[in-house]
């Protein structure tokens, strides 16, 4: 009896080297409900997007789009700002094997079929959704990102990392110049920033001769209750995809919700100085550290029934002779 109780228990060791419960089709997502762009002339959106074939790699992927304001010759508006996002996420994805890609973007339309300003990311079926950072310093009036999962210790977790937008970092294109080692503090011009996080009502933050990090400190304040914290530790490491050029270095502080409820970000920066960097990171439930292929897994198994059966004769090996000397 302990034999076969110990054959089975090595079969189900080694099964759970591989077994998972496959993440279903549109499992996870996040919406985007576009707005226009604020910052009057020339900036630009990047998007990182992560996701995992269920139980095996990450794949990551980033797209840039330039985006236009009011002063500029052809402005963009909500829905083009929906249209560039998604074009952007699927050229991210371009350089991956397309049965590798796990996430699906599509912009929303309306009953009539036309374009309208939202879209949507969802997982393949057998992938799932790791990270998202969203960088947008056109700060468009008005954006929301919902998300499912909900927001929870459970669920999907937040944080908000403001950065300043001045000359020094390429104007409202920060893309186009790395951050100093050592720079120093910048204050915000004024204007504010407008959120709403979970299921508060919306609040306005001042931003007027503050930095980053004070804005930040303001903000986590007036969240508190729902989790708002300011972490010198980010909520997951840069997604650079071997270049720095679509992402600003992390500046030392985020503010991070990890006991948020509802599902839905709702912002709007004010402030022509500043701009917000979204990042959401969901459940990675089906990771693992260690892939073992299928065949590996039966030599396993047939490495523990041999091993099984060895010792089970050499245990019977040892009743004989000791019965022998009788």
């Amino acid at each position: 009896m302990r034999i076969i109780i110990l054959f089975f228990s090595a079969m189900l060791m080694v099964g759970s080297l591989s077994a998972y419960a496959e993440t279903p089709k549109d499992f996870e997502s996040l919406l985007i409900e576009t707005g226009e762009p604020t910052i009057k002339d020339e900036s630009a959106i990047s998007i990182s997007v992560l996701w995992r074939i269920d139980d095996k790699m990450r794949y990551s992927g980033t797209g840039l789009t330039f985006t236009y304001g009011s002063d500029a010759r052809k402005p963009d508006n909500a829905v083009s700002m929906a249209s560039k996002m998604v074009t952007s996420i699927k050229e991210s994805m371009m350089t991956q094997e397309p049965s590798w890609r796990g996430a699906e973007v599509e912009q929303i339309t309306s009953s009539d079929g036309s374009r309208t300003a939202a879209l949507k990311v969802t997982n393949k079926q057998g992938h799932s959704l790791n990270e998202f950072v969203i960088r947008d310093y056109s700060n468009q009036q008005s954006v929301s990102y919902q998300v499912k999962p909900s927001f929870g210790e459970d669920g999907v977790t937040a944080a908000i990392d403001l950065v300043t937008l001045s000359a020094d970092d390429g104007g409202s294109n920060p893309f186009m110049k790395k951050e100093k080692k050592n720079p120093q503090a910048k204050k915000a011009t004024g204007g504010g920033i407008e959120i709403a996080v979970g299921d508060r009502d919306s609040m306005t933050i001042k931003t007027v001769n503050l930095t980053t990090e004070e804005i930040e400190n303001k903000l986590a304040s007036a969240l508190s209750s729902s989790g708002g914290y300011v972490s010198t530790n980010q909520i997951f490491e840069d997604v650079t995809d071997g270049t720095t050029r679509n992402v600003k270095p992390f500046d030392g502080h985020e503010v991070q919700f990890k006991s948020l409820s509802g599902n839905t970000i709702k912002i709007s920066v004010k402030d022509p100085s500043v701009s917000a960097i979204i990042k959401l990171k969901y459940p990675d439930e089906n990771g693992t550290t260690m892939e073992i292929p299928m065949p590996l897994v039966w030599l396993l198994l047939a490495l523990v029934v041999g091993g099984i059966g060895y010792f089970y004769w050499k245990a019977q090996s040892n009743i004989d002779q000791d019965e022998s000397r009788y």
